[in-house]
Protein backbone atom coordinates (compact mmCIF):
# COMPACT_ATOMS: atom_id res chain seq x y z
CA UNK A 1 0.00 0.00 0.00
CA UNK A 2 1.41 3.26 -1.43
CA UNK A 3 4.51 1.19 -1.61
CA UNK A 4 4.35 -0.06 1.98
CA UNK A 5 4.72 -3.81 2.69
CA UNK A 6 1.45 -4.22 5.40
CA UNK A 7 1.54 -7.84 5.09
CA UNK A 8 3.28 -11.02 4.13
CA UNK A 9 2.46 -14.78 4.37
CA UNK A 10 5.24 -17.59 3.06
CA UNK A 11 6.09 -20.86 2.72
CA UNK A 12 8.15 -22.45 5.03
CA UNK A 13 8.37 -26.29 3.46
CA UNK A 14 7.62 -26.99 -0.59
CA UNK A 15 7.51 -30.98 -1.01
CA UNK A 16 5.01 -32.40 -3.92
CA UNK A 17 3.44 -33.78 -1.49
CA UNK A 18 2.86 -30.82 0.82
CA UNK A 19 3.49 -27.19 1.56
CA UNK A 20 3.50 -25.83 4.85
CA UNK A 21 2.18 -22.17 5.15
CA UNK A 22 3.52 -19.66 8.08
CA UNK A 23 5.45 -16.74 8.92
CA UNK A 24 2.17 -14.34 8.38
CA UNK A 25 2.52 -10.65 9.82
CA UNK A 26 0.32 -8.10 9.18
CA UNK A 27 1.41 -4.77 10.38
CA UNK A 28 -0.38 -2.92 13.00
CA UNK A 29 -1.69 -0.24 11.24
CA UNK A 30 -3.53 -2.54 9.11
CA UNK A 31 -4.42 -5.32 11.47
CA UNK A 32 -8.56 -6.09 10.97
CA UNK A 33 -8.45 -5.01 6.84
CA UNK A 34 -8.30 -8.27 5.21
CA UNK A 35 -4.75 -8.31 4.95
CA UNK A 36 -4.00 -11.64 6.42
CA UNK A 37 -6.63 -13.33 4.93
CA UNK A 38 -5.91 -11.87 1.23
CA UNK A 39 -1.99 -13.26 1.89
CA UNK A 40 -2.48 -16.31 3.29
CA UNK A 41 -4.72 -17.47 0.28
CA UNK A 42 -2.43 -16.36 -2.43
CA UNK A 43 -0.06 -18.91 -0.79
CA UNK A 44 -2.69 -20.99 -0.40
CA UNK A 45 -3.33 -21.26 -3.51
CA UNK A 46 0.19 -21.39 -5.24
CA UNK A 47 0.53 -24.40 -2.62
CA UNK A 48 -2.31 -26.29 -4.11
CA UNK A 49 -0.55 -26.14 -7.56
CA UNK A 50 2.29 -27.06 -6.40
CA UNK A 51 1.73 -30.14 -3.65
CA UNK A 52 -1.04 -32.35 -2.66
CA UNK A 53 -2.49 -30.23 0.19
CA UNK A 54 -1.52 -27.23 1.96
CA UNK A 55 -1.15 -26.95 5.95
CA UNK A 56 -0.65 -24.33 8.34
CA UNK A 57 -0.37 -24.38 12.60
CA UNK A 58 -1.62 -21.62 14.61
CA UNK A 59 -1.01 -21.30 18.11
CA UNK A 60 -4.79 -22.06 19.73
CA UNK A 61 -4.86 -18.53 21.43
CA UNK A 62 -4.17 -16.77 18.34
CA UNK A 63 -8.20 -15.93 17.46
CA UNK A 64 -7.48 -13.09 14.96
CA UNK A 65 -5.36 -15.56 13.02
CA UNK A 66 -7.17 -18.16 13.69
CA UNK A 67 -10.34 -16.24 12.02
CA UNK A 68 -8.80 -15.00 9.17
CA UNK A 69 -6.91 -18.90 8.18
CA UNK A 70 -11.09 -19.61 8.74
CA UNK A 71 -12.10 -17.40 6.07
CA UNK A 72 -9.95 -19.05 3.59
CA UNK A 73 -11.28 -21.91 4.31
CA UNK A 74 -14.49 -21.28 3.91
CA UNK A 75 -13.78 -19.99 0.62
CA UNK A 76 -12.25 -23.27 -0.54
CA UNK A 77 -15.58 -25.09 0.41
CA UNK A 78 -17.79 -23.34 -1.92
Amino acid sequence: MDEELVSYAGSLLQLPQVWTIGGVYTHLDHKNEGYATLTTSAVTEEALKNAEAAALFVRPDNRPAIRAYEKNRLREDR
